[in-house]
């Protein structure tokens, strides 16, 4: 539990921090969707432990639609989190990622 005295920020809080952690675990899934997929030419090149960087929009213009729908959500999900701590004005540094 996220230590707070006031029992409704704690809550939003703790959805903030499941939401968070909700998306890396998508992040992850649709890496590894891509990765079987349309990446999988490229993921078969790689040297284990070698890191690739990549941003959402170049996720987004994949042509597995089943990865356009898992970045629309991460999208929303990125969203939810900022309304999330602009309604209720929670900085970044009251938040653990």
């Amino acid at each position: 539990m996220i230590p707070n005295h006031n029992p409704y920020r704690a809550s939003i809080l703790e959805t903030i921090h499941s939401l968070s952690t909700m998306e890396a675990e998508v992040i992850s899934k649709t890496l590894s969707i891509l990765m079987a997929g349309e990446w999988k030419e490229m993921h078969e090149t790689f040297e284990e432990g070698k890191k690739f960087g990549f941003t959402l929009t170049q996720l987004g213009t994949s042509t597995d639609q089943n990865v356009v729908s898992m970045v629309k959500l991460i999208k929303n999900l990125r969203k939810t989190i900022n309304k999330l701590q602009t309604q209720n004005n929670i900085p970044d540094e009251e938040v653990e990622f």
